[in-house]
């Protein structure tokens, strides 16, 4: 008698049923009254076969508990690479965009500057967590991030500088990319030649045309901001840099998302993200019982936009979980906070997220063999894990649902296991999308 993984999982449309396995998912698609068929024990060899390839027609349960260690252990792996070191140039801002924690927190903390010296000390603990690496291949990125790096750009521009003399010396690796998160506003010549000149990725603040982004990016003082943006994105374009765009998916433009990709396609950037508004702002932003339909209209937007500009890969979030899938790699995490960054803040502390001062140390003070994925708040973060949390019990697309955002949940809820709702959502949907192929031919067995 057949014994099927407690891991398949099904799906019906239009007289098909694709199957899957819920922690590695490599769909096999056949017709509806096949399938039943042969859960009726009809013989059907060739089918067969391809579900004991996935592991989806199982020995024993013995072999299900083998493929969820590996899944676990997969999973841990991938947690532990480090991607990305975040430098906190400053905690303070020229903007006060309304969905932002910047201005509190530079209220709470102290508007704040990083030092030369902690921000050298971050690199060189950068170079320490890259040298142990499990896969030193891995593309990694330092990150100038805030508030505004910008105002601190002599801290910036030296790193810089440092940076290169790590890759000289070999310690950090030639194939580490900086990237520098702003809002475009305070780049002078001398700024723009030292991008140049070591090729930093310019990742700008834009949430969509002049009306949609004024709503609530905005100058300190309230002036809007999308005439200055347009403007720096073009002058860093003519010096040469590459540009990506950032946007955050809000009230005052959620029922535009469908069209950001083809808005972002004109002005020639390389790539953008949407970020999904989380934390307090949701409570602040949104009416009492709009959540639901908020995010019901941010999965839609993103997802559709996707489809406009014909290239999934295009915005960010959408590019990694195609690429995932496609290439059967399961990536069940949203963000990098629960072990694959480091972050050194503007008063030299270190945490594992940038909204959250986890006072992990002064980067000055611990040892270099400190490792972010040894911190204990990473491994509570992990907690929140799809093979792990509750709220991902009934949830067979685990293997594209990310973890969410442990400092969102918190920040609503005191939680930090709370369930990140948009997320879940948007990875449900998505997966819904590639099971049936949306971005690609079905693989048909009949």
């Amino acid at each position: 008698m057949t014994q099927f993984s407690r891991y398949l999982r099904s799906r019906e449309r239009d007289g098909w049923f694709v199957i899957f396995h819920e922690l590695q998912p490599d769909p096999v698609y056949c017709r509806a009254d096949r399938w039943r068929a042969f859960k009726e024990g009809v013989c059907d060899d060739a089918l067969l076969r391809k579900l004991a390839e996935r592991k989806l027609v199982v020995s024993s349960e013995a072999d299900d508990d083998a493929i969820w260690r590996e899944a676990a252990a997969r999973l841990e792996r991938k947690l532990n690479q480090p991607l990305i070191l975040y430098l906190m140039l400053a905690q303070g801002c020229n903007f006060t965009c309304t969905y932002c924690p910047v201005p509190g927190m530079a209220m709470r903390y102290g508007e704040n500057l990083l030092s030369r010296e902690d921000a050298v000390r971050g690199l060189e603990l950068w170079c320490e967590h890259l040298r142990d690496a499990a896969d030193p291949m891995a593309q990694n990125h330092i990150i100038f991030y805030g508030g505004e790096p910008l105002l601190n750009k002599p801290v910036f521009l030296g790193a810089l500088e440092e940076m290169r003399r790590l890759r000289q010396s070999g310690r950090l690796p030639a194939s580490t990319e900086a990237m520098i998160v702003t809002n475009g506003t305070l780049f002078d010549d001398e700024t723009i030649a030292a991008c140049v000149r070591h090729n930093v990725l310019t990742v700008v603040g834009l949430d969509g045309d002049r009306i949609e982004n004024d709503r609530a990016r905005r100058y300190a003082g309230g002036r809007g901001s999308f005439d200055a943006i347009v403007a720096s994105i073009q002058r860093l374009q003519s010096a040469g840099l590459r540009v990506a765009v950032s946007a955050i998916a809000n009230p005052g433009n959620v029922n535009e998302l469908s069209e950001l990709g083809r808005f972002y396609r004109a002005l020639g950037v390389e790539q953008f993200g949407i970020n999904f508004l989380r934390g307090h702002a949701v409570i602040e932003l949104l009416p009492v019982g709009g959540h639901a339909a908020f995010e019901a209209r941010c999965v839609e937007g993103v997802i559709a936009s996707a489809r406009s500009t014909g290239e999934a890969g295009f915005e960010f979030q959408m590019g990694k979980k195609v690429a995932a899938f496609r290439d059967r790699d399961p990536h069940p995490h949203d963000c990098t906070c629960y072990g694959n960054q480091l972050v050194i803040r503007p008063d030299g502390q270190i945490s594992n997220c940038p909204f959250h001062p986890a006072n992990l140390g002064a980067v000055r003070e611990v040892g270099l063999d400190f490792r972010i994925s040894q911190a204990p708040i990473v491994a509570q973060w992990r907690q929140r894990s799809p093979l792990l949390h509750p709220a991902h019990r009934d949830d067979d697309s685990k293997a594209l649902s990310g973890l969410g955002c442990a400092w969102g949940g918190n920040d609503l809820s005191g939680n930090f296991l709370s369930a990140d709702r948009v997320l879940t959502t948007f990875s449900q949907a998505v997966f819904e999308q590639l099971i049936w192929s949306e971005f690609g031919e079905p693989n048909h067995v009949d």
